[in-house]
C-alpha cells in the first residue's frame, strides 16, 4: 500500500484514496458501498455518465458524496487508485488519464479486445503505476478456473458454458475467455493431443455448438433476466466427466476480490490480469 494522501488540514491518512469509474452502475454501485464501509479505504470521488447526474453516493457517517461525470477531477480529489467498472468504450480515455496523474487502475470492465490491451500496457510500462485487469472480481470464480487449468490436460474434450444477466454486453464473457486461455496453456505445456470432436467449422451443426476459444475450447453464451454471473466448465475423460462450476448469487461476491484488488494495486506496476498472483495461485498452469 502507498502512503496515505496529505489532507486539507496537512494530516496524512493511513486510508488508501480510491475513485470509482462508473459508480451508478450495477457493479458500480456495490463497489461505492464497499469501498466506503472499508476502514482501511476512503472513497474520494465517484463518476458517473452525464445522463446520471446528479448523484450522490452514501458515506457511512451519514453524509454524502457527489458524484461527477468529469475524470479530470480525480486528481484534485486525491485519489490514489481508481476502480474502473464503467464500459470498454471510455476505458482508454480513463486509463490515459490515471497513467499521466500517477494513480493505480483496476479494471473490472468487460469486452477488452486485444487492442484495447496492448493499448492499456503501453500507457503504464514503464510508468511505475499498476493496471490490473480482472475477468471476475468473485474468488470462488478464480479458484474455479485455476482447477480447471490443473485438470485440462486430462481432458479429451472440454466445454464451458456461462450464463449472465441479460444487459451483458459482451459474449463470452471474460471470465470464460480466461478459463478457456488458461486450459490451452496448461494443455500445450503438458503437449496434450488435440481435443474431441473435431468436427470442422463448417460443419451444419457448428451454429449451435457455441464459439471456439483457445485451443479449440467451446465457450457458450446464455443471456438471462434474473441470472448474475455463473459458469460450469465440463470436462470430459474416457468413461467419465469432471464438470466445475461457479455461481455468483449477488453482487456481494465481487466483494472481497475487488477490496483485495484495491488494496495491493500497484504490486506488481505494469499491467497484470487476473487476481491469481494475489491469491498466491500464481505458477500454476495458466
Amino acid at each position: 500500500m502507498t502512503a496515505g494522501a496529505t489532507t486539507e488540514r496537512g494530516a496524512v491518512s493511513a486510508r488508501r484514496r480510491v475513485a470509482v469509474l462508473g459508480a451508478a452502475g450495477r457493479l458500480g454501485t456495490t463497489a461505492c458501498a464497499a469501498v466506503a464501509a472499508a476502514p482501511d479505504l476512503e472513497l474520494v470521488a465517484a463518476v458517473v455518465r452525464p445522463a446520471r447526474l446528479p448523484w450522490t453516493v452514501a458515506r457511512p457517517d451519514g453524509g454524502e458524496l457527489e458524484a461527477v461525470a468529469d475524470i479530470g477531477a480525480l486528481p484534485a480529489a486525491g485519489a490514489e487508485v481508481a476502480l474502473d467498472v464503467s464500459a470498454a468504450d471510455a476505458l482508454l480515455e480513463h486509463a490515459t488519464l490515471c497513467a499521466r496523474a500517477g494513480i493505480h487502475l483496476v479494471v473490472g470492465v468487460s469486452g477488452i479486445d486485444p487492442e484495447l490491451r496492448e493499448a492499456l500496457e503501453r500507457l503504464f510500462a514503464g510508468t511505475g503505476l499498476g493496471c490490473r485487469l480482472v475477468p471476475n472480481f468473485a474468488v470462488g470464480a478464480v479458484l474455479a478456473n485455476h482447477l480447471a487449468a490443473l485438470a485440462a490436460p486430462f481432458a479429451s474434450s472440454i466445454e464451458v458454458v456461462e450464463m449472465h444477466h441479460a444487459a451483458k454486453r459482451d459474449a463470452p464473457s471474460g471470465t470464460a475467455r480466461a478459463a478457456a486461455t488458461s486450459m490451452a496453456v496448461a494443455r500445450a505445456a503438458a503437449g496434450s493431443p488435440p481435443l474431441l470432436p473435431e468436427e470442422p467449422d463448417a460443419s451444419p451443426a457448428a451454429p449451435s455448438r457455441g464459439s471456439r476459444g483457445p485451443g479449440g475450447i467451446r465457450l457458450h453464451s446464455i443471456r438471462l433476466a434474473g441470472a448474475v454471473a455463473h459458469q460450469e466448465i465440463r470436462l470430459g475423460l474416457p468413461g467419465q466427466i469432471l464438470t466445475i462450476s461457479h455461481d455468483s448469487l449477488d453482487r456481494s461476491s465481487f466483494v472481497p476480490g475487488m477490496l483485495l484488488a484495491l488494496r495491493r494495486a500497484g504490486s506488481p506496476p505494469g499491467t497484470t490480469e487476473g487476481l491469481e498472483d494475489l491469491l498466491g495461485l500464481r505458477g500454476a498452469p495458466g
